[in-house]
């Protein structure tokens, strides 16, 4: 994608270290050390056609600040080098999670009701995701970490709706997340294959009906009714379309209360990491029920 390497150093600040995974083509990921404030943070040096609207994109997304979203702490170029820095990415990613097992209804609420409440404080500062995805979801210790807030749809090339159709959207993403989180089916829009890295692959896309994506309670036999109507009103003529949310806040309305003291779930390492198997899910796997023939 560019010149980068181990040991180089941008604008005389950012040392990096070693390259990191990701699911974009056209984000190279690297651990870095920031040498001026002696802090490890993580530089995501862009490509392809769209990275002047990213750059942009990412330095709004700087004026949000959230517990559960990765701030984006400095954007710049080098040379040829467009970079974006952010906190570093810790935890495992929703895609890793759900691949040990479906989660529990508890835990999927909690991980995509936090996820909601992000995105409205950057909806707030009128600042969208627009490329919500299981790799943009995060566990670390019980917590909900939201990632490529500013960046990810622009370097994917996304329209960039008005804030009322970039927050339905986010709103309808968000119920993506939670049905896939249960199911581990994607009822959502893939992202273009060719916007991949050639190591990561689509979600499987979720079973339909001539309604529309198959009720969660043809699917699973222990979700709770308030799950169920809202992925059907968001994804499904079983439900009631106009009772579909419209934001993240109207999500994370629809799935209160939750568990205020985190994600009880064992993590699984990422396949392969350290080469080592991922440790087994636990408690998590609920069982999935087949769908009805």
């Amino acid at each position: 994608m560019n010149s980068a390497a181990a040991g180089s150093v941008l604008v005389a600040r950012y040392h990096l270290v070693a390259p990191e995974s990701g699911d974009l083509a056209d984000i190279g990921a690297w651990s870095a050390r920031d040498e001026v404030l002696d802090r490890q943070v993580r530089i995501a040096i862009l490509g392809g056609a769209h990275t002047l609207d990213a750059l942009d994109s990412a330095r709004r997304a700087a004026l949000v600040s959230d517990r559960r979203l990765a701030r984006v702490l400095d954007v710049g170029t080098d040379g040829d080098l467009a970079f974006v820095v952010t906190e570093p990415f810790t935890g495992t990613t929703l895609t890793d999670v759900v691949a040990a097992g479906a989660l529990n209804p508890a835990d999927a609420r909690v991980i995509v009701g936090e996820a909601a409440q992000a995105l409205d404080v950057a909806r707030r500062r009128g600042v969208h995701h627009l490329a919500l995805r299981p790799e943009a979801i995060r566990i670390d210790s019980g917590h909900v970490i939201v990632t490529g807030l500013g960046v990810d749809a622009c370097i994917l090339g996304q329209d960039q709706p008005e804030g009322t159709r970039a927050s339905a959207q986010d709103a309808e993403a968000l119920v993506a997340l939670l049905y896939y989180a249960l199911t581990a089916r994607w009822p959502g829009s893939p992202i273009g294959a060719g916007a991949l890295n050639p190591n990561y692959a689509h979600p499987l896309p979720a079973a339909q009906d001539a309604a529309g994506v198959l009720p969660l309670d043809a699917v699973r036999r222990d979700v709770p009714a308030d799950l169920v109507a809202l992925c059907a009103d968001t994804y499904s003529a079983h439900g009631e379309p106009d009772a579909a949310p419209r934001t993240p806040a109207d999500v994370s309305a629809r799935l209160e209360p939750w568990s205020s003291t985190g994600v009880h779930l064992p993590v699984p390492a990422r396949p392969g990491a350290a080469g080592e198997p991922p440790r087994p899910a636990g408690p998590v796997g609920a069982a999935v029920a087949a769908a009805p023939a």
